[in-house]
């Protein structure tokens, strides 16, 4: 079993990233790669006790796989594996149906939802001043399960955020995950999804509104390793000021994986003159029979629609803010509840 000083070790033993590390390519390294020290926690493992008070977590075999996933990867996933001490396990019964909060989460979360259960996820979350955030949420989904997953993120300055999340879906299970990140600190965001079942199905929609000179970075993976599933991924940015987005998605489809749908698309809003959206959307198809297609577009708001407005009587902040939330509705419209998506939406418009 892995002891929670080796765990601390491989955490102190990685390098942050630099510019040749591909996986953060378009990031802002100057944060990631420099800044973000004074936000690190540097307690000793002693600090954290050990895995005793917890145990259960890593005789769970589920746990014990995402675990290695995290050790496997780069310095701030090893900071998330840290809290591996504290994980929660939430596990739904079959054909059960289960509503979880964020209230009732730690910063590792694991969900094994057994067949043909029906799970509702809500991950709101303000984060606070002065320390990096680094959050895991792994999702286990056997045959014909089905989630929703909404989540909002938000914070003030000085509080940036690590955050992953893993999705494995069995045959036919169905994965629908809407996630809206604001705030005025640097953030990085990593979902990825493997679909490794017959008829599975992942529908993704992510929003990110940027200010003042920050970046938010996403990278996905919709990985296909099973003939007939789905995926779908969509990305809306929104940016003010001199802030930046960056996003790297990848679809991978395995030799094995015919039949395979897969999507996916960035659009980027500039609301400044001065914001910068990156895209990189990459396709590795091995197989010969799918359907695939990805695309990234950037645009400003649309001159006329706001002269339009303004013959209307609108002034221009108004016009602007009208095409800015009609921008964004089209994600928050997605999320399962609909008084969440009111919470978020409202939330968004007093940007």
């Amino acid at each position: 079993m892995t002891d929670l000083k080796s765990i601390f070790s491989r955490c102190d033993s990685l390098p942050l990233p630099i510019k040749k590390d591909e996986h953060w390519r378009f990031s802002n390294l100057a944060f990631w790669g420099g800044e973000v020290e004074k936000f690190l926690d540097f307690k000793s493992a002693d600090s954290y006790g050990s895995f005793s008070g917890n145990k259960g977590v890593l005789e769970n075999p589920i746990a014990e796989k995402y675990l290695k996933i995290l050790l496997g990867g780069g310095k701030f996933d090893a900071y998330c594996a840290r809290n591996f001490a504290n994980a929660k396990i939430f596990s739904v019964a079959k054909n059960a149906k289960a509503k979880i909060t964020s209230a009732d989460f730690a910063d590792v979360n694991i969900f094994e939802i057994e067949e043909g259960a029906q799970v509702d996820v809500f991950d709101e979350k303000f984060f606070e001043c002065g320390k990096l955030s680094t959050l895991a949420n792994f999702y286990f989904l056997k045959k014909g399960a089905k989630i929703n997953v909404n989540t909002f993120y938000d914070s003030k300055e000085n509080s940036p955020r690590y955050t992953r999340a893993d999705f494995y879906l069995q045959d036919g299970a169905q994965a629908s995950d809407v996630f809206v990140e604001t705030g005025k600190s640097n953030t990085r965001a990593e979902r990825n999804f493997e679909l490794a079942g017959k008829n599975s199905r992942a529908d993704v929609a992510a929003l990110f509104v940027s200010s003042d000179s920050i970046t938010h970075d996403l990278r996905t993976r919709q990985h296909h390793s099973c003939p007939g599933a789905f995926s779908n991924l969509k990305v809306k940015n929104i940016l003010f000021d001199t802030s930046r987005t960056a996003f790297a998605g990848l679809i991978r489809v395995d030799e094995d994986a015919q039949k395979t749908e897969s999507y996916q698309s960035c659009r980027s809003l500039l609301v400044s003159e001065k914001a910068r959206a990156s895209g990189m959307p990459v396709l590795e198809i091995l197989a010969n029979d799918v359907t695939c297609s990805h695309g990234c577009a950037v645009s400003q708001p649309d001159r006329e629609e706001i002269f339009y407005m303004k013959s209307r009587g609108l002034d221009e902040y108004l016009a602007q803010k009208l095409l800015v939330g009609g921008f964004a509705n089209e994600i928050i419209g997605r999320f399962g509840d609909k008084a969440f998506a009111s919470s978020v939406s409202e939330k968004i418009s007093d940007l």
